[in-house]
């Protein structure tokens, strides 16, 4: 089967527990040490076999090939890829039921990264999160005080806007408008690099 790795946990020596995203579940496997094992890393798409060993029936990670990308190469769209995978397993980690659209939506990402700006498939990522989870937001009011929002708005986690009037410290408004049409339609093509290097801060405090 293949998968995706979101999260690596050092347990003794060099052994290591393994999350990986399939099409069908997050699985969590022992990976045990050994120099015949391929190296593994944070965010890798591997084929693998998932095998039950010893007496408690622990599920451990075998025949492991890395399925990789030529963009992995590239240290800024790594580290977002790698940060992206991070939010992710935060997100999932505690549902009993993965639908299959998480594993179709990385490998969407990964396909996409060879071309574009890495911070802008992250951010067009999590709008299709909030759209397919039912959380996205219509942007017409703001959700501390519940008035209209204008022009500009602030953006607080899972992209709630924020009035002018209940913004607090120096944070910066981004247009109404085209905040509505990423989030109505998943796609930043109205933003400009700068502001999407803002907005991916406000993705990055959690999915």
């Amino acid at each position: 089967m293949q998968g995706f790795i979101l999260s690596l946990q050092p347990v003794r020596d060099e052994d290591l527990w393994v999350s990986v995203l399939t099409s069908e579940a997050l699985l969590t496997l022992y990976r045990f040490y050994g120099v015949r094992h391929s190296v593994i890393a944070l965010g890798h798409k591997i084929d693998f076999c998932a095998k039950t060993q010893g007496k408690r029936g622990i599920l451990c990670l075998r025949d492991v090939l890395h399925l990789g990308f030529l963009w992995e190469e590239e240290r800024s769209k790594k580290l977002v890829w790698q940060e992206f995978m991070r939010l992710l397993f935060a997100h999932l980690r505690d549902v009993e039921h993965i639908e299959e659209f998480y594993y179709a939506l990385l490998c969407e990402m990964a396909h996409k990264m060879s071309k574009q700006n890495p911070h802008r498939i992250a951010c067009e990522a999590y709008a299709k999160i909030l759209a397919f989870e039912g959380r996205a937001n219509a942007l017409e009011v703001c959700f501390v005080c519940g008035k209209p929002l204008s022009a500009h708005c602030a953006l607080g986690r899972a992209l709630l806007g924020i009035c002018e009037n209940c913004l607090q410290g120096d944070v910066a408004a981004f247009e109404t408008q085209k905040i509505s049409y990423f989030l109505h339609n998943s796609d930043a093509m109205l933003l400009e690099d700068r502001e999407i290097i803002r907005l991916w801060s406000v993705v990055a405090r959690g999915l």
